[in-house]
């Protein structure tokens, strides 16, 4: 049976995030995501509700470790929750801290970090295992999921980084950091943030900066050299050109 690492290649203690300002090595990703994979249900299927990027990307390395495929439709109205529920019966909420789930049972992250394993590596995930269903609104307005397996989504954020490493002189995107105002839900956010961090050697910043002045502090405090994830509605608006601006003056 083919697999695919829970994390791409590189060292234990290389970074994957940076959660205010402070780095996460992989080596605590790893053991984040078996304490959270320990407390999941049995069987089941995720809906990640977490605003933190880190936390939803913990959610989606517990999700895989036991065993359960992550939920990523367009919104989270009442409308498509419901609808959720029906195709998926047992699906459940992640959620954060004072967060409700939107009437799904709910599991909820733990505050801090688990213990970390000195010993802990990268487990190895089935590539054929469908690691998510991403959800349209479809012409009925109904979601409707497209299966994306771990060794597909593995095997493009391969493909993102060497593309995007080579576009800014670089053989790699290890030693980059990521600032994105996508949410991780999305399947642009998921792919150029998280995916580019579990599989592409970059890290990102967990927050989701909105307001330009909140942006602009996200990327200082991010290690140089750095990418903005955003989308052309963002950079529309006159304030974020600004930002823009600013991004390229500091890369």
């Amino acid at each position: 049976m083919k697999t695919e690492p829970l994390l791409g290649a590189g060292a234990p203690d290389a970074i994957v995030a940076y959660r205010d300002g402070l780095p996460v090595s992989r080596r605590q990703f790893t053991c984040d995501a078996a304490a959270l994979a320990a407390r999941l249900p049995f069987s089941g299927t995720m809906l990640n509700l977490s605003v933190d990027r880190y936390r939803f990307s913990v959610g989606l390395g517990a999700a895989l470790l036991r065993g359960q495929t992550s939920l990523l439709p367009p919104n989270h109205t009442a409308h498509t929750v419901e609808r959720l529920r029906a195709s998926f019966p047992f699906v459940y909420a992640l959620v954060e801290a004072g967060d409700d789930g939107h009437g799904l049972p709910t599991i909820t992250h733990d505050d801090g970090h688990a213990p970390v394993v000195a010993a802990a590596s990268a487990p190895q995930i089935a590539a054929d295992f469908v690691a998510a269903y991403v959800l349209t609104s479809g012409s009925t307005g109904d979601p409707v999921p497209h299966a994306k397996p771990w060794g597909l989504l593995a095997a493009s954020a391969r493909a993102e980084a060497a593309r995007l490493g080579g576009a800014i002189g670089r053989a790699t995107l290890a030693g980059v950091s990521l600032v994105a105002t996508v949410p991780p839900q999305h399947m642009y956010g998921f792919e150029s943030s998280v995916l580019l961090a579990l599989h592409g050697g970059a890290a990102f910043d967990a927050a989701r900066p909105f307001f330009p002045a909140d942006i602009v502090a996200a990327l200082e405090r991010a290690p140089a050299p750095r990418m903005l994830v955003t989308t052309p509605f963002h950079l529309k608006r006159s304030e974020e050109r600004r930002v823009g601006k600013e991004c390229r003056s500091r890369w």
